[in-house]
């Protein structure tokens, strides 16, 4: 997900959730039903500006986008 241009990046699953859920419970669309896990230096070599552990404050006026990325490249999941 991008939001304003910047790729957004969590250093945990917890922070991920603490962004996402007031959007969606706050009715938000946004076409994202799970998060992958990528290593530091595959997200580097996408050459895409990165916002890490954003907050929620200012998504009404931020411009949201979605990255295409190869999700093979994904860490496997947590057991």
């Amino acid at each position: 997900m991008l939001l304003d241009g910047r790729l957004l990046t969590f250093s945990s699953l917890s922070n991920a959730v603490a962004f996402m859920q007031p959007l969606i419970l706050g009715g938000a669309h946004i076409g994202v039903s799970k998060v992958a896990k990528f290593r530091a230096d595959v997200v580097a070599s996408w050459n895409v500006p990165t916002a890490a552990d954003p907050s929620p404050a200012g998504l009404d006026t931020a411009a949201i986008g979605m990255l295409r990325v190869d999700h093979t490249a994904a860490e496997p999941p947590d057991v």
